[in-house]
């Protein structure tokens, strides 16, 4: 009987120890309770890298509200841009690591790059490692040059209306070619005043309404400034109506350069500086002599073209050049 209780004995504290050693292992296949979510494998983190700081005026050093900042890099497909707030501050965040270029532009003034020594000249890298925080970052945003002065006609009055154009040589498709950069109106005073240009050396070019100078269409004076009233050419009609008393020899402005020359080749440059201002860019348009150029348009077999361009350029002007 004894040696049965103990037999019994001995199979419960069997059973006990079994059961003892499944519970810990379920207990040891379930996650603690206290440890944090691990990240799946190959998904990535969140970049946490950071780029701030903020633009003021090179000459003031006051805060550039609403300028554009633009940071790229070939980690960050497409770059991002963002605006200045009313403190001049710009701020990037959740950036990869990676080798960044950071520009800040505004109407008026010249763009620049981080590390730029001097305009149109390539800025400095920045370099960003993982969760690198860069802040304090100052961009001085200097401003554009200006050209200002007065468009004056054949007898030194004010020429309102005029259109003046700010143009420097570049070179495109191979050939040194004079492209415009800037462009104004001028005022009834015949004032203009052309702003937000690099550092540099430029032509001024004008060309006025090129109402005809004692011809029809105007009394007199042909720019409607007065004048006699002119005695209609009556039971004429057409482009040849004209005055009795008026000049087949027709006469307008042609486009002209300063200091008041034909041709971009006698044309004096204006050397411009960083932020420097150039207000007495002023001349005279020239009143020339009008010529006419008429034809006719075939094609290939012999037919009338009646649609399509027909553009005329002086002799030794590259297509395409505007000056």
């Amino acid at each position: 009987m004894a040696s049965s209780s103990l037999s019994r004995a001995h199979h419960v504290a069997a059973l006990l120890v079994a059961f003892a050693c499944a519970t810990a292992a379920d207990l040891s296949a379930q996650p603690a309770r206290d440890t944090p979510a691990q990240v799946p494998r190959g998904a990535a983190a969140t970049p946490s890298g950071r780029i701030a700081g903020r633009v003021v005026t090179a000459d003031t050093g006051r805060p550039v509200q609403r300028a554009r900042v633009r940071l790229s890099a070939a980690e960050l497909p497409g770059g991002r841009g963002a605006l200045t707030d009313s403190d001049g501050m710009f701020d990037f965040t959740e950036l990869p690591a990676g080798r960044y270029t950071l520009t800040v532009s505004k109407s008026g003034f010249v763009n620049i790059s981080f590390g730029q020594r001097r305009p149109l000249q390539p800025g400095t890298p920045l370099q960003l490692n993982d969760a690198q925080q860069l802040q304090g970052i100052e961009l001085r945003l200097p401003r554009g040059s200006v050209i200002a002065g007065q468009i004056l006609d054949e007898v030194g009055d004010p020429l309102p209306g005029a259109s003046v154009r700010v143009l420097e040589y570049r070179y495109a498709q191979g050939s040194r070619q004079l492209v415009p950069v800037g462009s104004a109106i001028t005022d009834d005073r015949g004032a203009y005043r052309v702003w937000g240009l690099n550092p540099g050396e430029y032509y001024v070019s004008a060309a006025a309404r090129n109402f005809d100078v004692g011809s029809r269409g105007f009394p007199g004076g042909g720019r409607g400034r007065g004048g006699p009233p002119r005695t209609p050419n009556v039971g004429v009609s057409g482009p040849d109506a004209t005055a009795p008393n008026e000049s087949p020899e027709q006469t307008g402005y042609a486009p002209t350069f300063f200091p008041g020359v034909e041709s971009a080749a006698e044309a004096r440059p204006i050397a411009l500086g960083l932020s420097a201002e150039v207000p007495e860019v002023t001349f005279s348009v020239l009143l020339v002599r009008k010529s006419r150029v008429s034809g006719r348009v075939i094609s290939s077999d012999g037919e009338p073209v009646s649609t399509g361009n027909l553009v005329l350029m002086r002799e030794g002007r590259a297509p395409g050049a505007r000056a």
